[in-house]
C-alpha cells in the first residue's frame, strides 16, 4: 500500500489509473492534489483519501482493503 501525507486524490482519479501504476510513484503523484490534514492511501486496486485527524486506514471500517499482496 502507498500512502501520502497532506496530499487527496483527484476526483479523475480512477481504477484503471491505480491498476496500471501502482508501485510507481511518479505517476501516483499526477493525480493527488495537495490538501493539509489529509492522507492518501492506495493499492492496486482500491484508493482513498481520508481527512481529519484519522491517519491510519486501518481505523477506517468503511472500507474494504481486498489487496492484500502488495508490499512497499
Amino acid at each position: 500500500m502507498s500512502s501520502f501525507k497532506n496530499k487527496k486524490w483527484s476526483d479523475t482519479s480512477d481504477y484503471l489509473f491505480f491498476r496500471n501504476n501502482y508501485g510507481n510513484e511518479n505517476k501516483l503523484k499526477e493525480m493527488l492534489l495537495t490538501a493539509n490534514n489529509c492522507v492518501s492511501y492506495s493499492c492496486q486496486c482500491s484508493w482513498t483519501t481520508i481527512q481529519d485527524e484519522l491517519k491510519n486506514v486501518a481505523d477506517i471500517h468503511s472500507v474494504e482493503w481486498t489487496c492484500g499482496g502488495h508490499r512497499n
